[in-house]
């Protein structure tokens, strides 16, 4: 199972069963508070995630979040730019209707 196919199934559930109200509720990270590493690789598959599902606009803020707390991950630069080549894709398609 890959790990877009158990987040949406996490999402799912946590729909179903009101848990993510609490979640939603929740504040990020202020600017000033150090937030981990590990943060950056959360960010990051969320927005691998939300591309495979084609969510730009979530996509696209995780990357930038993830770039905020590692400013040397690559991966999510590439990424974000692979986002912004899909937008504007769309864009032209809609455009041409």
């Amino acid at each position: 199972m890959s790990i877009c196919v158990a987040l949406v199934s996490s999402e799912q559930y946590y729909l179903r069963s009101g848990i993510h109200r609490m979640f939603i509720s929740q504040r990020p990270c202020k600017p000033e508070e150090k937030r981990p590493k590990e943060a950056a690789q959360v960010n990051y598959d969320i927005g691998v995630c939300s591309l495979e599902l084609r969510d730009y606009l979530q996509a696209h803020d995780a990357f930038n979040n993830a770039i905020d707390i590692d400013e040397r991950y690559a991966e999510a630069y590439y990424q974000r730019g692979t986002v912004a080549i899909e937008i504007c894709v769309d864009l032209a398609i809609i455009a041409v209707f």
